[in-house]
């Protein structure tokens, strides 16, 4: 039983009653277990980081106003990645996220000790960063502790030490998780975890480079309006480029929204290899075989290649007779 367990009588919640506390207005609410999930680059995580730099400097987040505090982002994947990303934020919005952490590695949080250790962590972190408004897992997948997520017992684990993250420390949760196999509707895995949620988020990649953030679950307020969001890329000199969400109608001129259909579904296929390569460079050769099995022949490739070379999206390489792709910002979501 926890520490402090007792029963509170009715008369007494009534007359205690407070307003909903939001952490982002209409979207997450404070001291909520919230979870984001979408298909791999539908943009979650870019979403979740740009909402964890706003709520670590008290910039509202496209337009909702946050409550500011100190943010703890548990990365399982992709950390170069973040960095380009955090710094790509610092431009554009000109402000430093100093109070967001990123961890340097994933935490199983299926593990009880693992969790124990992650609260001693962050409390020994709070004096200098404050009390932790949010802490942010990305993905769950990575930070599953190998267990089974269609596990209704294994989800239960991790759900009881999300709990006892929010509780032990006071905060807000928000996974970052993928959608079902088979259902594009749902987020991936058993069932209890979307039992277990206060607030869900779906995130959809639609046409035309637009996502859309959509409240499918709020337990205690009406569900927000659906956000229309895309990626505006930075130039970030000598490092590269990056991305940061913008709401879709502002700078309309982004190299990604002047990609024909097909070229936007090679590009799809290309940021689909490289994550299924763990973020490494891809082969020519893979991703024309991802492109045939889509009915997109060779030279279609390479004419889309040379498309992403100019818009400075992808950098190449030669081995040998191989050539390699990279991204020029990697998506890991």
């Amino acid at each position: 039983m926890r520490r402090g367990f007792r029963f509170i009588p009715g008369g007494e919640l009534i007359a205690n009653i407070q307003p909903v506390q939001w952490l982002v207005q209409r979207y997450i609410e404070a001291n909520s277990m919230t979870v984001m999930f979408g298909e791999p680059g539908a943009g979650k995580s870019f979403i979740a980081l740009d909402m964890a730099c706003c709520i670590c400097t008290g910039e509202a987040w496209q337009g909702f106003p946050v409550k500011e505090g100190a943010v703890f982002y548990i990365a399982g994947e992709g950390h170069a990645g973040i960095g380009r990303r955090l710094k790509a934020w610092s431009l554009h919005r000109g402000l430093v996220p100093e109070n967001v952490m990123v961890s340097n590695t994933a935490v199983p949080l299926t593990d009880a000790e693992s969790v124990k250790a992650l609260v001693r962590t962050i409390r020994a972190m709070v004096d200098k960063y404050g009390v932790p408004a949010l802490i942010v897992v990305d993905t769950l997948a990575r930070n599953f502790g190998g267990l089974d997520e269609n596990s209704t017992k294994d989800m239960g684990v991790f759900v009881q030490h999300m709990d006892m993250l929010k509780h032990e420390l006071q905060t807000t949760i928000l996974v970052v998780h993928h959608t079902g196999q088979g259902d594009k509707s749902r987020a991936r895995g058993s069932i209890a975890l979307k039992g277990a949620t206060d607030i869900e988020l779906r995130v959809e990649a639609r046409a035309g480079g637009t996502i859309a953030l959509q409240t499918t679950k709020m337990k205690d307020a009406e569900l927000a309006e659906p956000v229309l969001l895309r990626l505006h890329g930075v130039d970030l000199g000598e490092i590269g480029n990056s991305a940061v969400v913008v709401q879709a109608d502002k700078f309309a001129d982004d190299s990604l929204l002047q990609l024909a259909p097909q070229e936007m579904k090679i590009w799809e296929l290309l940021k689909q290899g490289v994550r299924d390569a763990g973020g490494e460079a891809l082969e020519n050769k893979t991703l024309v075989e991802l492109c045939e099995g889509e009915g997109i022949n060779k030279s279609r490739v390479s004419e889309a290649r040379k498309v992403f070379v100019e818009q400075d999206l992808i950098t190449e390489s030669k081995e040998g007779k191989a050539v390699k792709i990279h991204l020029n910002d990697p998506v890991f979501d």
